[in-house]
């Protein structure tokens, strides 16, 4: 059974790699200075904050604009080992809501064949769902790094 103080410490430590990661990928840039990481539901400048949630929701782009598809990403990923999880995670309100998609781009996109689980990632040049990575008590900066 864990103690407060485990939770405390473990809850301060997610939050602290979670906060790690966020920096070097709000840091992360293209040569022509644009970013790599658009990242979901943290302000940038809350991002110090040791109190942000240890799950990182994010979409990467490439250095003409243009949006890598999460399912390339998740893709990529896995051939290096790493886990993570991809698409708009059972919240297609919210999902909608950060990647800026409205009524109509919603419809479009069902219409072109979109549903969960499939590998439609972009539509008509934008997301339609995102990375997110998440930290536990045994992550660890060398995790982290990867």
């Amino acid at each position: 059974m864990f103690s407060v103080n485990t939770l405390f410490f473990s809850c301060r430590h997610t939050s602290s790699l979670a906060t790690y990661v966020r920096k070097k990928m709000l840091y992360m840039k293209h040569r022509n200075k644009k970013n790599v990481c658009i990242i979901y539901g943290q302000e940038a400048s809350k991002v110090a904050d040791l109190k942000t949630s240890p799950t990182i929701t994010f979409n990467l782009k490439r250095e003409d604009g243009t949006w890598f598809g999460y399912r390339e990403v998740e893709k990529l990923a896995s051939l290096s080992g790493i886990h993570l999880r991809t698409g708009c995670f059972c919240n297609p309100g919210a999902c909608a809501k950060y990647l800026g998609l409205s009524h109509s781009d919603l419809v479009s996109n069902f219409e072109a064949g979109h549903v969960c689980w499939d590998d439609n990632d972009v539509i008509k040049g934008k997301p339609t769902g995102a990375v997110r990575i998440s930290f536990g008590y045994i992550s660890t900066y060398q995790d982290a790094e990867v």
